[in-house]
């Protein structure tokens, strides 16, 4: 083990004013998280700290939440990362997250992956908002308040739909891919591009958890069957060649664009 990765870092003093805010602006069954650096074991003591606060309806409480957030940094001897405006990336309502779920935010029916590029306009815009509240939900994170019920909800169709992403990444039904293989073409893109620049994975036990919970999601469903004795999902329909990427996003997809471990 190599102590300056894996052993968390996590800023105890910032988690508890976060989960402080969070109880104090709860919305409508809402809840917050921590994500990124911090609650992956990956970053420095004074790392930005990545939160997302979820509410049914977050316009009223969402302005006194950033001006809170950016207080906090340097409150508690933290860089503040500011690439991405937190007006932007702070709060998400209930129907953000149903948006990111089915993979609006890659342009789904019709998915299209892109690495992400340090354009200040593309990195504020809705297609890249999306996109990083499903890797805040699916990826490492830290429940820090509020409503389980509807956290639950959404990190499980997070789950999925990161498993649809990978399959379609790898051009199913066409492939029948293991876990390893459905894992490989999250972390690194066609071009080489890896981490932050592709879908913000790192190489650990939590992306296979999200794609062991998330393939067993669409087997339930009927989508998949497998695992086989290999370890390979396939599908159980047969689209046409023309529908193989998306035959697997989900149906009905948009047009438009005291804290506790992650308890899943």
């Amino acid at each position: 083990m190599n102590p300056a990765r894996d052993t968390p870092t996590v800023p105890s003093g910032a988690l508890r004013r976060a989960a402080a805010l969070a109880g104090a602006h709860p919305g409508p069954g809402g809840y917050a998280v921590a994500y990124g650096s911090h609650a992956s074991g990956h970053g420095r003591p004074t790392s930005d700290l990545d939160l997302l606060f979820v509410h049914d309806r977050p316009a009223t409480p969402c302005a006194e939440l950033v001006t809170a957030v950016i207080a906090l940094h340097p409150g508690e001897g933290l860089t503040l990362d500011t690439e991405v405006r937190h007006d932007v990336k702070l709060c998400a309502s209930f129907d953000d997250i149903d948006q990111a779920t089915a993979l609006a935010g890659f342009g789904a029916p019709h998915l299209r992956v892109t690495p992400v590029t340090d354009d200040p306009e593309e990195l504020n815009a809705a297609p890249f908002r999306l996109r990083l509240f499903l890797s805040a939900l699916s990826g490492p994170h830290m429940f820090l308040a509020g409503d389980l019920t509807a956290y639950r909800r959404h990190t499980a169709a997070a789950d999925r739909a990161t498993a649809q992403l990978a399959l379609a990444l790898l051009g199913c039904p066409t492939a029948a891919p293991t876990v390893t293989e459905a894992a490989g073409c999250l972390l690194t893109g066609p071009g080489g591009h890896r981490g932050k620049d592709w879908l913000g994975w790192e190489e650990g036990p939590a992306l296979y958890a999200t794609l062991h919970r998330g393939l067993a999601a669409l087997n339930g469903s009927g989508l998949l069957s497998g695992p086989d004795h290999e370890g390979r999902y396939r599908t159980r329909a047969r689209p046409t060649a023309g529908h193989a990427a998306t035959a697997l996003t989900p149906r009905g997809a948009p047009t438009r664009p005291g804290p506790v471990p992650n308890p899943r």
